[in-house]
């Protein structure tokens, strides 16, 4: 695992690239988001990267305190009360309080995709934290083989509609042959990884 101090630098150079660009919060690391973003050239940070490397450094207890104290409940997973303990602080000016805590630039707007079950609802609290919109996308936990179109079309038609904002707000067309560029290697990689699995069910350990 890598030191947090190399962490937190990589997070550092990435709120410098992010200088001047749309900003969002990104509520998780699906890549179905994150690929749009960056053809948009959107400043994306991740939420989850944030809390890990403030755990990392030993912060994190205090930005969930920070959550608690304003009522947002226990129950809360730890990865969102930090977000939210920081979001609480940023909006306050206030991240004096925990100086050792990683930076993120304050958010244009939060992309919330429910990969996580209460993903929307933290999603909108931060979105009234720190008063921006919010672009949910609802993934639905199923995914059988026989509501395969339907649930893909569920997903194609929120995508499109976030595209048509997005495209709004940074004043660029989307650029959907980059987008087919970045697929075709994602493609080449699955293929890879699954000529890497059939041969682990052939090939013996060299354990045994």
């Amino acid at each position: 695992m890598k030191g947090h101090q190399e962490l937190d630098d990589q997070f550092r150079k990435g709120a410098e690239r992010a200088q001047g660009k749309l900003i969002c919060w990104l509520l998780g690391g699906q890549l179905g988001v994150t690929l749009p973003a960056e053809i948009l050239d959107i400043g994306v940070f991740r939420t989850t990267y944030h809390s890990r490397i403030a755990a990392l450094k030993g912060v994190s207890r205090k930005l969930i305190e920070v959550a608690e104290a304003a009522g947002y409940s226990q129950e809360i997973c730890g990865y969102y009360k930090v977000a939210i303990g920081y979001a609480l602080l940023l909006s306050k000016g206030q991240l004096h309080v925990v100086p050792e805590a990683p930076v993120m630039l304050r958010p244009d707007f939060i992309w919330a995709p429910n990969g996580c079950p209460s993903a929307l609802q933290v999603g909108e609290a931060l979105g009234r934290i720190l008063n921006v919109p919010v672009i949910g996308l609802d993934i639905p936990f199923e995914s059988e083989v026989a509501n395969r179109d339907r649930i893909l079309d569920y997903l194609e038609s929120q995508l499109r509609e976030a595209l048509d904002i997005l495209e709004t707000w940074t004043g660029r067309p989307f650029d959907w042959p980059r987008l087919a560029e970045y697929i075709k290697g994602l493609a080449e990689v699955a293929d890879i990884r699954n000529e890497v699995s059939q041969m682990c069910k052939t090939c013996p350990s060299v354990c045994s």
